[in-house]
């Protein structure tokens, strides 16, 4: 999970400071894993090539050089004199890897437009990106006594999250070959809103295509954020909590395994613009990578395992955190009667595309990422 989280962050990363200087560029990631290992000299090791950034010349015209007659020779440095083999995480990079020639890098342009969706702007220079992006910080915690946040900014922060990017396995080069199917948005954002003005508190699907929030659950939702969350009051104490659903079932027609890879990367790549779109703004952020599965499906509205309303799993929950949390959100939760929680659906998630299943490990769509945004509190550690 976090190797894929951080490849979308560190992806997300440099394509925003090249469009900053004012220079388009789009990642790849579905090549021949074993050729671009050879050539790097990473063969027999447990490093491996996952994704790589092109940027286009800025003479189209100039014919590219001939690639290398010989591929990478030497001996790498070794980091550390014993290894400890992470069998499981092996195996799983190994059942993505695509073993056979795919074909051709795609030609890059600016002006590269993906089905129903505004054109992408042209890169134009952007020197504040340097300032927001230095002090970007993962926040400790966040501060529940904080003024709210405006609807209008946290809607700003998820516009800016979820606009296009250029990406091979989301579809929308220029010459892209036949296999990429349209593959572009396969992570949705659910959230769990706490303080923000003109939200009431509940749970929100955010409509990238309408850029608003729909409202799917009304009720306090902090201690249930915060529990889904690990047990980590962060995610009570924001001003909202985010859970990244992947669509694993459509992304793997389209890839098969390799679309593991492809939807993390995704995510992180949301990540890293909510942390700086939340900067931006003077706010903070910060990625929560370790959460309850199967309780945050349930929760949703995708698991069901006996015929137990969801209210039922949601009820027990609560409890459960109430005791386990110790958040200021918990401590005034448990000195209020908790009397019944008003609903604005009859399922706290999702709706039509929701399809229940008894085991977990079968969801067509998955949780793979949980994100918060607020005002942080003092790290001790960057005071100066």
């Amino acid at each position: 999970r976090y190797c894929c989280h951080d490849l979308g962050h560190a992806m997300m990363s440099l394509l925003l400071s090249a469009r900053a200087l004012g220079v388009s560029g789009g990642a790849v990631a579905h090549f021949g894993d074993m050729r671009m290992t050879r050539a790097l000299g990473a063969a027999g090791g447990d490093e491996a090539p996952m994704a790589f950034l092109v940027f286009p010349s800025k003479s189209p015209s100039t014919p590219l050089p001939a690639p290398p007659e010989k591929m990478f020779s030497g001996i790498p440095n070794e980091l550390s004199a014993e290894e400890i083999p992470y069998q499981l995480l092996l195996e799983i990079h190994r059942s993505t890897i695509l073993r056979d020639p795919v074909g051709p890098a795609p030609t890059l342009l600016t002006d590269a437009v993906v089905e129903d969706r505004t054109p992408l702007p042209g890169p134009a220079s952007d020197a504040p990106l340097g300032e927001i992006a230095r002090r970007r910080r993962s926040a400790l915690d966040f501060d529940p006594s904080t003024p709210l946040m405006e609807r209008e900014e946290a809607e700003q922060i998820l516009d800016f999250a979820t606009r296009d990017w250029l990406a091979d396995w989301r579809g929308n080069f220029h010459g892209q070959p036949a296999w990429s199917g349209r593959g572009t948005d396969f992570v949705s954002l659910y959230l769990y809103v706490h303080r923000v003005r003109g939200c009431e508190p509940g749970v929100y699907r955010w409509d990238r295509s309408a850029n608003r929030l729909v409202q799917l659950y009304r009720g306090n939702v902090e201690r249930m954020a915060a529990f889904l969350s690990l047990e980590q009051s962060l995610a009570g104490n924001s001003c909202f909590t985010v859970s990244m659903i992947a669509d694993l079932a459509r992304a793997s027609r389209l890839f098969g395994n390799r679309a593991y890879r492809y939807v993390y990367f995704e995510a992180g790549a949301i990540g890293q613009r909510l942390y700086l779109g939340a900067e931006a703004l003077h706010w903070n952020a910060t990625g929560i990578g370790a959460f309850y599965d199967d309780d945050v499906h349930r929760y949703l509205g995708f698991l069901e395992e006996d015929i137990s309303p969801v209210s039922a799993s949601v009820d027990a929950a609560e409890q459960k955190s109430l005791v386990m949390l110790d958040s200021p959100a918990s401590r005034h939760a448990a000195m209020q009667d908790p009397g019944p929680t008003e609903v604005a659906s009859t399922n706290p998630g999702l709706g039509e595309e929701t399809a229940l299943s008894r085991d977990p490990r079968m969801l067509p769509r998955q949780v793979i990422y949980h994100f918060a945004v607020g005002r942080a509190i003092p790290d001790p550690r960057i005071e100066a």
